[in-house]
C-alpha cells in the first residue's frame, strides 16, 4: 500500500510522535479518512482512496461497525434537539434510563455508575470495593489488562475523598489462569480480601479464555468470604461473544460488571459499572464523581446500542464466529509450524503465530525475538491484501480478529484467503514475499524503544543459521580471558550472509530494508570461539553483532536520537551480562563512541578498548616490511594518510611520518575535522594538509584509514609503483581497482595472523581462516594479558602503539602478508 502519511513537516511529531515512529518503521502510518460497516477508506496523497478490512474494529468497540446507520441517527437527534448535556448536580434521566435498560436486559437488580473509559471505570469498581469490604488485598489473574493509570487519588489532596479508600495502596496479588489448585491455595492464605477482579477472555494476553471450573471455584471464594467477584467485560461484553456477558458462558454471577467499548456505538465515550444493589454503598455517590460521566449524549447513544443488540444480533454474531473460528482451526491444521493456535469466542478471536523454527533463517527469528513478526504479519496483510489486523498489547505473537455484528460473508471469506497467503509465505520461510512492503522506500528518522534486557540474542551460525533469544551462561570464572568484540555488518550485501532470503532484493532495496531494520536492531551473540597464545594460554571470543551497516552507523552517531552509540551501549551491557571482561569496540563502533569515551563504565569490571593501538602497529609493521621488500628508503619518499583528521591514520602520521621525506595528510576539510588535520600535521615533520584525494597521487606510501562508508580512492589517486595500505572497513580503494592497477601494491591494512590460525566463524567474515583485524586482535591481546578493568587508553597514541607492538610479540601474533586474500568473501 503506497504510503498516504504525509508526515515529514514537524507539526505532526507533536502527537505521539513515538507511535507514528514506529507505524512508520513498520510501513503501517496511514490516515483512514471515512469508515462504514467494517470497511475504511485509506486517504492517499493524491486524493484517492483505498478500501481495507478493518478486523481490529476499534480495539472492540466498533461491535456495530463504522457509522451504524441507527446510532448515527441517535446522535444526530440529540444534537439537533438542543437537550441539556452536562447539567452535574442534578437528576439524569438518560442515565436513569440507561440503568433501567442495562438492568432489564441482564434480569438483575443493579446501580449504576457511569465513567467516560474502561480505565475510570475499573478504578471506580476498585474504590468500591475497599469502601464497601474493609479489605486491602485484590485478587487478580495474571495476563489480565484492566487499564494503565497510575492513581490519581494518591495525589488528590482532599481527604474526603482519598480517606474513605484507604491512604495505603492496596495489595495485589495475581494467580495463574486455569490453574484451580493453585488458586484454592492461594485464596485460602488471604487474610484481608477486597475482591476478585477477572477478563472472562483475556483480551490483551492474546484471547485466552478463562475455564469454566476456575471461574467457578473463584466464585465459590468469593461467596464465602463476602467480596465481591469483578468481572471486566470491557471488551468482552454487550454481545462481543455471542451472549451478552461472556461470564455467562462461564457458569458465574458477577457482582459487580464493568462494560465500555461497544457501549459508545463507536462514537460516545463511556464505560458503566454495574454493581449489585445488596452491595452497593449509597455514600460511594459522594465520594466518586466525575466530570464527563453521566452526560444525555452518551447514555442516549449507548440506549440505542442495546436496542441495536439483540437476540437475533447475538446469534449473528455466534453463527459469523463459528465460521471463522472453523476456517482458521483448518488453516491452523494445514500449516501447524506457522499457526500456533486459534482461541476465542463469537466474533473475538486470537490466532497465534508459531515462533519460527530453527532454520527459518535468521531476520524471521529476529523479528520474533523483538516482538516484531506478528505486527510484520499485520503491515503484510495490509499492505498487500488491504486487511487491517493488529497484534494484541501484552503478545505481539497473536493476532486479533474483531469484525462488527454485521460483517458479510465475502469479507469473512477475503480474510481468510489473507490468513491463507500468509501462511504459506511463513511456511515457505519467504522474508523477501512478507517484508517487500519494507523495501520500496527509505526513511529519514524515527526512534524505535530498544527490546527488554532481560535475555540475549544468540546466533547459532553453523547449527542452521537460527538466531534464538535466550538467557546465555558466563563462560569460564575468569572474566579477563572472555572477550567480546563488537562489530557490526560492513555494507547492504552482508545481510545475505545472515538469510540467504534477502537475496531477490535489489541494491536499492537492500537499502532501504537496512535503514528500516536499524530501528529495530538488537545486539546478537555469535557462536563463541576460544584463540590461543604461542605459548599456550587461550580467551574465549563471543562476537557480538550489531545487525546495521556502515553507513547506518554513521548516520546515526550524532544528532538528537543518536541511535548508533545507544546500540553499542546495549552490545557492552550485552557483553557484561555474558561474563565478558574484555570488549573491543569494531570498526565504526569506535568511532561513534569516541573511541569508548561515550560509555557508560560506572562500576564495570572490565577492559574496554578501540582497538586502535593495535591497528596503528599493523599498518605500521606492514608499510615496513613493504618497503623492506621493494629496498625503498622512506627517506627518499612522499607519505600520504588518508583519513589524517581520524584517530587511526593520525596516529599512523605520527609514527611513519618522521621517517619520510614529506607527507600529505589528506581530510574531509569539515569544520572541526580539518582544525584535527593541522594540528596532526603539527606533530608530523615536513607535512602539509590537503582536502582533495587526488593530492595522494604524489605518494609513494600510501596509509588509508577513513570513517566513510563508500570508496574515496580511484585510479586518478594514485601513482603507479604505490605502496596501499588501507585499514578502512570498509574499503577506501573503489571496487576493481587491484586489477586496474597491477602495477600498484596492496597490502591488507590492520590485519594480524593467529599463532594457531583458528577460524573465526562469522557468517560473511571477509578474512580467510587463521586471521583477522587489529581491532579483535587487541581485545583478544589484553585478555591473554589478564589486564584490570577500565579504558584502554582511549584515542591511540605511539606510546600505546610500542605497548601493543610487545604484547603483540609476547604472544605470537603478527601481521598479515601482502599474499593474504583480503577481499570480501562472496555471500553464501
Amino acid at each position: 500500500m503506497p504510503s498516504s502519511n504525509g508526515f515529514d513537516g514537524q507539526p505532526h511529531r507533536r502527537h505521539k510522535p513515538g507511535l507514528e515512529d514506529y507505524l512508520k518503521a513498520i510501513e503501517m502510518d496511514v490516515i483512514y479518512g471515512r469508515g462504514i460497516g467494517d470497511t475504511l477508506f485509506c486517504r492517499m496523497a493524491d486524493g484517492g482512496e483505498i478500501e481495507v478490512l478493518d478486523l481490529v474494529g476499534g480495539y472492540g468497540t466498533m461491535l456495530l461497525g463504522h457509522h451504524h446507520p441507527r446510532v448515527i441517527a441517535a446522535a444526530t437527534e440529540f444534537l439537533t434537539s438542543s437537550a441539556a448535556n452536562h447539567v452535574q448536580g442534578s437528576i439524569r434521566l438518560g442515565a436513569n434510563q440507561l440503568a433501567n435498560a442495562l438492568a432489564a436486559r441482564m434480569d438483575r437488580d443493579f446501580c449504576l455508575v457511569l465513567a467516560n473509559s474502561g480505565t475510570e471505570a475499573i478504578e471506580a469498581a476498585l474504590k468500591h470495593a475497599l469502601l464497601e469490604t474493609g479489605g486491602r488485598t485484590f485478587i487478580a489473574v495474571e495476563g489480565g489488562f484492566h487499564g494503565k493509570t497510575l492513581g490519581a487519588l494518591r495525589v488528590t489532596s482532599n481527604p474526603q475523598f482519598r480517606v474513605p479508600f484507604g491512604d495505603a495502596e492496596p495489595n495485589i496479588i495475581h494467580l495463574p489462569p486455569n490453574d484451580v489448585r493453585q488458586l484454592e491455595s492461594i485464596l485460602s492464605e488471604v487474610n484481608d480480601p477486597a475482591g476478585f477482579i477477572f477478563e472472562p477472555i483475556q483480551g490483551e494476553a492474546g484471547v485466552r479464555p478463562l475455564s469454566a471450573e476456575f471461574a467457578q471455584a473463584a466464585a465459590r471464594w468469593c461467596a464465602k468470604r463476602r467480596v465481591p467477584m469483578i468481572a471486566d467485560e470491557c471488551q468482552t461484553g454487550l454481545g462481543r461473544t455471542g451472549r451478552f456477558l461472556a461470564s455467562e458462558s462461564l457458569g458465574v454471577t458477577p457482582d459487580y460488571v464493568l462494560l465500555s467499548k461497544a457501549l459508545g456505538g463507536g462514537i460516545a465515550k463511556i464505560s458503566a459499572l454495574l454493581i449489585d444493589r445488596r452491595r452497593y454503598r449509597p455514600d460511594f455517590d459522594l465520594i466518586h464523581s466525575s466530570t464527563f460521566a453521566d452526560d444525555e449524549f452518551s447514555s442516549a447513544i449507548a440506549l440505542r446500542v442495546l436496542q441495536l443488540i439483540d437476540d437475533d444480533a447475538l446469534a449473528s454474531c455466534r453463527s459469523k464466529g463459528s465460521f471463522l473460528l472453523e476456517q482458521l482451526q483448518l488453516l491452523k491444521q494445514r500449516y501447524p509450524s506457522v499457526i500456533a493456535d486459534v482461541r476465542g469466542r463469537g466474533l473475538m478471536i486470537g490466532v497465534e503465530l508459531q515462533r519460527p523454527e530453527e532454520s527459518a533463517g535468521f531476520v524471521l527469528n529476529h523479528l520474533a525475538d523483538r516482538g516484531l513478526l506478528g505486527p510484520l504479519v499485520a503491515s503484510y496483510l495490509l499492505n498487500e491484501h488491504r486487511v487491517r489486523v493488529a497484534p494484541t498489547l501484552s503478545n505481539s505473537m497473536t493476532l486479533r480478529i474483531q469484525p462488527s455484528l454485521f460483517i458479510r460473508d465475502d469479507q469473512l471469506r477475503s480474510a481468510v484467503d489473507a490468513m491463507t497467503e500468509v501462511c504459506q509465505r511463513l511456511d515457505a520461510r519467504d522474508v523477501a514475499g512478507l517484508s517487500r512492503m519494507l523495501t520500496r522506500t527509505t526513511i529519514s528518522h524515527a526512534s524505535i524503544p530498544p527490546a527488554p534486557r532481560s535475555s540475549v540474542g544468540v546466533f547459532h551460525y553453523h547449527s542452521s543459521q537460527q538466531i534464538r533469544r535466550a538467557v546465555v551462561k558466563r563462560s569460564q570464572p575468569d572474566e579477563s580471558r572472555h572477550v567480546a568484540w563488537i562489530f557490526h555488518l560492513i555494507d547492504q550485501s552482508d545481510l545475505n550472509h545472515l538469510d540467504s532470503g534477502l537475496q531477490s532484493f535489489s541494491d536499492e532495496s537492500r537499502k532501504n530494508y537496512c535503514d528500516r531494520w536499524g530501528l529495530f536492531a538488537e545486539p546478537i551473540v555469535m557462536d563463541s570461539i576460544e584463540v590461543r597464545s604461542s605459548s599456550g594460554e587461550f580467551v574465549t571470543l563471543s562476537p557480538i553483532l550489531l545487525p546495521v551497516t556502515s553507513e547506518w552507523m554513521l548516520k546515526n552517531a550524532r544528532g538528537k536520537l543518536a541511535r548508533a552509540p545507544q546500540l553499542v551501549q546495549r552490545a557492552v551491557d550485552v557483553a557484561e551480562s555474558i561474563g565478558c571482561g574484555v570488549v573491543a569496540l569494531g570498526q565504526f563502533t569506535s568511532i561513534v563512541t569516541r573511541c569508548g569515551a561515550t560509555l557508560n563504565l560506572s562500576n564495570r569490571k572490565m577492559r574496554v578498548t578501540s582497538g586502535s593501538s593495535y591497528t596503528v602497529a599493523l599498518v605500521d609493521q606492514a608499510v615496513r616490511a613493504q618497503l623492506t621488500q621493494r629496498d625503498w628508503d622512506p627517506a627518499d619518499l612522499v607519505l600520504g594518510v588518508l583519513g589524517a583528521a581520524g584517530d587511526i591514520a593520525g596516529t599512523c602520521a605520527s609514527v611513519l611520518g618522521p621517517y619520510f621525506k614529506r607527507s600529505i595528510l589528506v581530510g574531509s576539510g569539515r569544520i572541526g575535522s580539518f582544525e584535527r588535520l593541522q594540528s596532526v600535521a603539527g606533530r608530523v615533520p615536513r607535512a602539509t594538509v590537503a582536502t582533495d584525494p587526488r593530492q595522494l597521487e604524489q605518494a609513494n606510501v600510501i596509509v588509508c584509514a577513513t570513517n566513510s562508508a563508500s570508496a574515496l580512492i580511484g585510479p586518478e589517486c594514485l601513482c603507479s609503483d604505490a605502496i596501499v595500505c588501507d585499514a578502512s572497513v570498509p574499503k577506501s580503494m573503489s571496487p576493481g581497482i587491484a586489477e586496474q592497477m597491477p602495477s600498484v601494491t596492496f597490502c591488507p591494512g590492520a590485519v594480524v595472523q593467529l599463532p594457531h590460525r583458528e577460524r573465526i566463524d562469522i557468517p560473511g567474515f571477509p578474512l580467510p581462516p587463521g586471521y583477522t583485524y587489529g581491532c579483535m586482535a587487541e581485545g583478544l591481546l589484553l585478555g591473554l594479558e589478564g589486564v584490570q578493568p577500565g579504558r584502554w587508553g582511549g584515542r591511540s597514541s605511539p606510546n600505546q602503539v610500542s605497548i601493543m607492538t610487545q604484547i603483540a610479540a609476547r604472544h605470537g601474533f603478527r601481521v598479515a602478508g601482502s599474499a593474504v586474500d583480503w577481499r570480501p568473501a562472496e555471500p553464501t
